[in-house]
């Protein structure tokens, strides 16, 4: 009876923890109630299908559930290296970033400023600045992505990373996570996320780190990059990404 009964318990408390986990993933991946009129879609991976994928990419968005996360080599603040060997096949993947003067940049645009001490961009060379809350006119951007298969080089444009301004490369910060790899079983595509970096610190009483962060998405398929996906914080915030710490892509 008594092996009955803890029998029952721990299916019990199994019942329960797989209801929270699925209620937490459910919780952050749908739309703010007080939202559905504006932007539609219930599920933010069918909103970043409809807005912000090109037809090129819209078949790669789902989240790796089935793929293997690259092991980290090398994490700092301006070095970020993972590889791995799947069915044959060698993958590795190198981040490196550098510290810039905005004055040095061409075409800044600022959306706001607030004297000298908060500024936001709307656009860094150009291009739209995601991560554009800024507290000082040094910015962290990345100088290069290098990404290798069986030794060979795959060429990674620079609009692959443009405007993605104060990437997070190594910490954790609630929902933030570090830059994270991850390949199909079979070796074939790669996924690269990129987060972007808070202002905010744990002693804060904000608690809301996407507001000021991005998640961006960069595709690889058979030794080519195939595009990006980049989901702004207004979007994040929408569909409530910052209540989900075990959030790991769409």
């Amino acid at each position: 009876m008594k092996n009955i009964l803890k029998s029952f318990i721990i299916i019990l408390l199994c019942m329960i923890l797989q209801s929270c986990s699925s209620r937490n993933s459910e919780y952050c991946a749908i739309i703010d109630s007080h939202k559905q009129g504006d932007y539609y879609n219930r599920y933010l991976i069918d909103y970043v299908k409809r807005v912000f994928a090109t037809k090129e990419v819209r078949a790669y968005i789902k989240p790796p559930n089935k793929f293997i996360q690259l092991p980290i080599k090398i994490c700092d603040e301006n070095h970020y290296l993972a590889s791995f060997h799947i069915e044959g096949h060698k993958i590795l993947i190198e981040l490196r970033s550098k510290m810039v003067s905005l004055d040095t940049l061409p075409n800044i645009e600022y959306n706001r400023t607030f004297g000298d001490s908060l500024k936001f961009l709307s656009k860094i060379e150009g291009c739209y600045a995601y991560g554009g809350q800024v507290n000082e006119y040094i910015i962290k951007k990345i100088s290069d992505i290098t990404v290798m298969i069986d030794q060979q080089d795959v060429a990674v444009p620079d609009s692959a990373f443009l405007g993605l301004v104060n990437p997070n490369f190594c910490e954790t910060f609630y929902n933030i996570k570090p830059i994270s790899g991850y390949v199909s079983l079979d070796g074939e595509i790669l996924f690269l996320y990129i987060f972007g970096k808070t202002m905010l610190k744990y002693d804060s009483n904000e608690r809301r780190p996407s507001y000021s962060t991005y998640i961006a998405k960069l595709i690889f398929d058979k030794d080519k990059y195939i595009g990006r996906v980049v989901v702004p914080p207004v979007i994040l915030n929408a569909y409530n990404w910052d209540s989900c710490n075990d959030f790991i892509g769409f």
